[in-house]
């Protein structure tokens, strides 16, 4: 061992240093994060010693209810971790089956979160799971702190086991004291009073649509908003007066339609969209995006489709057309499709989307990334392979008016049969794409396909019948 380590005693402390709080900042893992300053005081004297007098490795940390002597390491980390900002993430999430008030007197979870309140002025990126039946009583101790957050940029709160809504008490203000605090997410939203006027970015879930658009309305600065999980009304009424101009907002995921009449967002970037055919306006989403004037870049629609697809409303591909010929500049476009009720067949996912894709003249020039998830649907590969082909044509004749696909990834339930001539040349199309920078994959029933290492022969020497056609027999139907 002293062998091996013999290189690694050489290297000057202080270039250690900086690779042990580089490893702290890149442990990805949640349940890693937090302990590499624990570990590398396992390692050896040396690394020990250069490990406890950097403060700053300490001062990030993870606490769930499984961590052991968690008062001991919480105390022992805050005090190594001198004066630095606090990075945390505690879990008090606990046994459904016990009452809350049971658990908060005779466990330790809240004198873990009292000994970090006496810590508040330092906190800087906080998360904190709660459960729903305590949440009245944790936002109450954090609100009435005698302390300023004067560090704190980004404050998280997810409540666990959301059964027990009724007798929660909250506060009607929070982080009023927060003069730097730019980023909260709440899962679900919790109806308080925020500083909305310096907060950049928020993420939440269940939000009502008049709260979404006061948001909007009183964070100048906003820069993202994204809101999963619809709740409460779906229509927005607002005086009758001009569009609410936000200049600063770049990543937007609304819920509902019934809000984007009243926006105007000329800086977005990034929308994050739920389309329900049938009961949302047709053209909102186009509308919107042209009033806007906006360039987006990465487009995520989520698309509640009617079954059968038989059903869709005359024109569904031209709302598609009309909606993508607007998105000059557009590299990435995601697109789930969803259908309710679940089908009890598939459906071919070819004319709902992908024909939209390869009109004339084409939509979306510049798309390089395409992501399609689409549950209850089958997918023909040649159709998707043609697509690629068809757009990587028009990427050469335009001169490079056109990009070329880049990344293609299609999730689906099933693969639709193909003849043996028509396999060799849609494989051999893909391989050939793929060495000239195509990342392609196709996810069947959640199983990855591996086309690369699917072979087939050529049609001249194939002595097999059709019956021998491409069968992909265990993802070719949904059970």
């Amino acid at each position: 061992m002293a062998s091996i380590g013999g290189p690694i005693q050489q290297v000057p402390p202080e270039l250690l240093t900086e690779i042990f709080l580089r490893f702290s900042d890149i442990a990805h893992d949640i349940s890693r994060k937090g302990e590499s300053a624990w570990v590398l005081t396992h390692v050896c004297q040396l690394w020990r010693e250069i490990a406890l007098r950097t403060p700053p490795l300490w001062a990030s940390f993870v606490y769930t209810n499984s961590t052991r002597f968690p008062l001991k390491l919480i105390r022992t980390q805050l005090a190594l971790s001198k004066r630095e900002p606090l990075l945390f993430r505690v879990d008090f999430a606990c046994d459904a089956l016990i009452p809350i008030q049971v658990l908060l007197k005779e466990t330790i979870g809240l004198c873990v979160f009292d000994i970090l309140m006496e810590e508040a002025d330092r906190w800087k990126n906080v998360t904190l799971l709660i459960p729903d039946d305590a949440l009245g009583l944790f936002v109450d101790i954090i609100t009435t702190s005698q302390d300023e957050f004067s560090l704190l940029q980004s404050f998280s709160i997810y409540r666990q086991r959301v059964l027990f809504t009724d007798g929660i008490t909250i506060p009607s203000s929070m982080f009023i004291a927060a003069p730097i605090l730019s980023t909260i997410k709440l899962f679900p939203f919790i109806d308080v009073l925020f500083p909305w006027s310096q907060l950049t970015e928020i993420e939440t879930s269940r939000l009502p649509v008049d709260v979404e658009f006061m948001i909007i309305r009183e964070s100048p600065f906003l820069r993202k908003l994204v809101t999963t999980n619809r709740c409460g009304l779906e229509d927005l009424t607002v005086p009758n007066v001009q569009p609410v101009i936000h200049t600063a907002l770049r990543v937007f995921g609304p819920m509902y339609t019934s809000i984007l009449p009243h926006l105007v967002l000329p800086s977005l970037t990034q929308l994050v969209f739920d389309f329900f055919v049938d009961r949302d306006p047709p053209d909102a989403l186009s509308d919107f995006i042209g009033r806007s004037g906006s360039f987006l870049r990465c487009l995520s629609l989520l698309i509640h489709l009617p079954s059968p697809a038989t059903a869709l409303p005359a024109g569904f591909e031209q709302q598609f057309v009309n909606t993508f010929s607007q998105m000059h500049v557009l590299v990435e476009l995601r697109v789930e499709l969803n259908f309710t009720p679940m089908l009890d067949h598939e459906q071919d996912l070819g004319p709902i989307l992908l024909d939209a894709l390869q009109s004339s003249p084409l939509v979306i020039p510049k798309l390089e990334k395409l992501e399609i998830s689409a549950r209850r649907c089958i997918c023909s590969l040649e159709d998707i392979v043609g697509l690629v082909q068809y757009r990587w044509v028009k990427a050469v004749v335009s001169g490079g008016g056109v990009a070329r696909l880049r990344v293609v990834d299609v999730e689906c339930d099933g693969l639709r049969k193909m003849s043996r001539d028509d396999s060799f040349h849609c494989m051999e199309n893909l391989r050939r794409f793929k060495k000239e920078g195509l990342e392609f994959s196709v996810v069947i029933n959640g199983a990855p396909f591996d086309w690369e290492s699917y072979t087939v022969g050529p049609p001249r020497f194939d002595s097999l019948e059709a019956s021998d056609a491409l069968d992909i027999s265990d993802t070719d139907s949904v059970d």
